[in-house]
C-alpha cells in the first residue's frame, strides 16, 4: 500500500508556494515595466511642456527687455536733450514751470505712442518736491495720485537699482528712474495685461488655468516651489532686471495629456498587486482545495485506513471534473478494499486447504503407527 501512494518528497516545493511565486513572477515584472514606461511618458510630457512654455516665456521676457532698452534710451534722451526738462530742472515753481511741465508731459506721451514702450512716465523734482505723472490714454484705470505718492516715497530706490518689480494700487509694474541733478525722470511698464495674455496663450497648451507672476529673485522662485509641491514652475530671466517671469501649472493638468492608463499607473499597479491574493483565493477554492482533499485521502490510505472515504460534504461547491475525480477515488478505494478482502479470503482458503492436506497426511501415518503398536503388543 505504501508503494502505491508514496509520500511527498521533501525536495519539492508545495504547490501553494509555486503558485505564489508564479503569480509574482508573472505580474510583478509587468507592473514594474508598466510603471517605468508611464514614468518615461510623464517625463517626456513634462519636458515637452517645459520646452514649449519656456519658449513662450522667453518671447515675452525678450519683448519686455526690448521695451526696457528703448525706454532707457528715451529717458537718457529726455535728460540730455529735452528742453522742457532742462527748464523744469532749473526753474522755480511758477507759471513758466507749470507750462513746461505740461509740455514735458506731452513730449513723454508723444514719444511713447509710436512704439508704446512705456505705459506711465513720471518726473520728480526733488528741490520743489513736485511730481509729474503722464499715462497712456487706454490706461484710464490707473490712479495717478497713487502713482505720484509712490514716486514721492520711492524715487531714490527706483533710480539706484535696475528695472524692478513694484505694485501700485494693486497694479504690477516694471519701473525705473534716471537722474539729472536733483530731478528724476522715469517710466513704468504695466505688466498685468501682459501676464494675462501670457496665461491665455499657455491655456491653449494646457487645459488648466495657468498662473503667471513676476518673481523678484531666484530664491523667491525656490520658495514658491517648496510651498507648492504639486505645481510645475517655468521661468525666464530678464536681461535688465533681477526679476523672473514665472508660470506655474498643476502637474496633473500637464499630465492630463496622457492616456487614462498612464495617468493612473500607480493605482492600477496597486490593483494588479492586490489581484495576486484574490487569484490565490480563487485558485485555492477551485483547484488547491480539491487537491488537498484528495492528497489527504491518499495519506489516509497510505497509513492503512482503508475504510476512509472522502465525505460528500467536502465535495460541495466543486467543479464537475474534481467532483468526478473524488467520486472515482471513493469508488477506487471501495474496489481496493474489496480486492484486499478477497485476497485475504483466498489466502485463508489456501491455508485451510494446506491444513486439510496436512491432516490427511497425518491420519494414515497415525493408523499405521497404531496398528504397529498393537501388532507388537500381541
Amino acid at each position: 500500500m505504501k508503494e502505491m501512494f508514496p509520500s511527498a518528497n521533501k525536495r519539492f516545493l508545495n504547490i501553494d508556494h509555486l503558485l505564489v511565486i508564479l503569480l509574482i513572477v508573472l505580474i510583478l515584472p509587468l507592473n514594474i515595466l508598466f510603471i517605468y514606461t508611464s514614468k518615461v511618458s510623464e517625463n517626456a510630457l513634462l519636458s515637452q511642456a517645459h520646452s514649449n512654455i519656456t519658449s513662450i516665456l522667453d518671447i515675452y521676457t525678450g519683448n519686455l527687455d526690448v521695451r526696457m532698452t528703448q525706454v532707457d534710451e528715451l529717458l537718457t534722451d529726455f535728460i540730455q536733450n529735452n528742453t522742457n526738462f532742462s527748464v523744469i530742472r532749473n526753474r522755480p515753481n511758477d507759471e513758466y514751470y507749470t507750462m513746461h511741465k505740461f509740455f514735458l508731459a506731452q513730449d513723454m506721451l508723444e514719444n511713447t505712442l509710436p512704439k508704446q514702450n512705456g505705459d506711465v512716465y513720471f518726473m520728480y523734482n526733488e528741490n520743489l518736491q513736485d511730481t509729474l505723472v503722464a499715462r497712456r490714454s487706454e490706461y484710464s484705470d490707473i490712479n495717478t495720485s497713487m502713482v505720484s505718492k509712490y514716486i514721492t516715497e520711492h524715487y531714490n530706490d527706483l533710480y539706484r537699482s535696475d528695472w524692478q518689480y513694484i505694485t501700485v494700487d494693486h497694479i504690477p509694474y516694471l519701473a525705473r528712474a534716471n537722474q539729472n541733478g536733483r530731478c528724476y525722470v522715469g517710466c513704468m511698464i504695466r505688466i498685468d495685461r501682459i501676464v494675462n495674455e501670457l496665461c491665455g496663450r499657455i491655456d491653449q497648451l494646457s487645459p488648466s488655468e495657468a498662473a503667471a507672476q513676476i518673481l523678484v529673485s531666484p530664491s523667491a522662485l525656490e520658495t514658491a516651489r517648496l510651498e507648492s509641491q504639486n505645481q510645475q514652475f517655468f521661468f525666464s530671466a530678464f536681461d535688465h532686471s533681477d526679476c523672473l517671469l514665472s508660470v506655474n501649472l498643476p502637474t496633473q493638468s500637464i499630465l492630463s495629456g496622457l492616456s487614462f492608463f498612464q495617468q493612473h499607473t500607480y493605482a492600477l499597479s496597486l490593483i494588479y498587486l492586490a489581484v495576486i491574493p484574490i487569484l490565490l483565493i480563487f485558485i485555492g477554492f477551485l483547484l488547491l482545495r480539491p487537491l488537498h482533499i484528495l492528497y489527504h485521502a491518499m495519506q489516509q490510505l497510505e497509513e492503512g485506513r482503508q475504510e476512509y472515504r472522502i465525505p460528500s460534504s467536502s465535495q460541495r461547491h466543486m467543479t464537475s471534473e474534481f467532483h468526478s475525480i473524488l467520486q472515482e477515488f471513493n469508488t477506487m478505494s471501495d474496489s481496493i478494499q474489496n480486492l484486499t478482502i478477497k485476497n485475504y479470503e483466498h489466502q485463508l482458503a489456501r491455508q485451510q486447504v494446506e491444513l486439510d492436506n496436512l491432516q490427511l497426511t497425518i491420519r494414515p501415518h497415525f493408523l499405521q503407527n497404531s496398528f504397529g503398536i498393537l501388532f507388537t503388543l500381541c
